[in-house]
């Protein structure tokens, strides 16, 4: 004889259509082992009324369209690194990932400020202007030291972003090189953003703008 063990829990709780429930009561009715069964599952009813519903799932914030460029970024970044060989003088990097133009100015000021990079002490060092040159634009970089490394004040004159491109800044030393973070140019194709990396500005020859890992503006740094 068949048990219908698997129905007994919805039948004690009424769940089972009509013929189904039909079937199970019949069942019950000739076979002591599936009552004694059910007996013990139709106990445990009341409990679920002394059960309390959970709180209401929080709502989920959609993430920013932003996030899709800044992560495609980040992972075209890995894709084909040039091959540097590290140098005794490298230090972890301080990268401000930025987005997008605006956006991106706005989150790297505010993480310098932390820092402590645009306060009166460091003011008072010396700082360099250099004119960066490529095809199809151009830029001035004014180069910091700081007690993290080197910050950067970029104004930048460039052709727009695409919508999954990108243009990155990199500090370079023979053949060692480090990021000083990422930007968008807009419609406009004018950008001012504040950047910073680890490592002191004398330990470094040349500073690069790439757009999406093709260098496409460069200049010598003073000795």
């Amino acid at each position: 004889m068949s048990h219908p063990r698997h129905d007994l829990g919805a039948y004690a709780l009424g769940a089972l259509a009509g013929d189904e429930e039909a079937r199970v009561h019949e069942h019950l009715a000739r076979c002591s082992e599936c009552r004694d069964e059910h007996a013990r599952l139709d106990a445990l009813r009341p409990l679920l009324d002394l059960a309390e519903p959970g709180p209401e799932p929080a709502a989920v914030e959609r993430p920013s369209p932003l996030l899709e460029d800044a992560v495609l970024a980040g992972f075209r970044g890995t894709e084909a690194p040039r091959a540097r060989r590290p140098r005794r003088f490298a230090l972890p990097p301080l990268r401000v990932a930025l987005p997008s133009a605006a956006l991106g100015a706005a989150l790297a000021v505010v993480a310098l400020a932390a820092l402590g990079a645009f306060s009166g002490d460091d003011a008072s060092r010396a700082t360099t202007a250099v004119d960066l040159r490529g095809a199809g634009g151009s830029a001035r970089a004014v180069i910091a030291p700081h007690e993290a490394g080197t910050t950067i004040e970029l104004d930048a004159r460039l052709p727009p972003s695409a919508r999954r491109e990108h243009y990155e800044v990199y500090m370079v030393s023979g053949d060692y090189e480090i990021s000083a973070g990422s930007f968008r140019v807009g419609a406009d194709g004018r950008v001012t953003v504040d950047l910073a990396c680890g490592g002191r500005p004398e330990v470094y020859d040349e500073i690069e703008i790439r757009r999406d890992g093709t260098k496409v503006l460069t200049a010598p740094l003073p000795a």
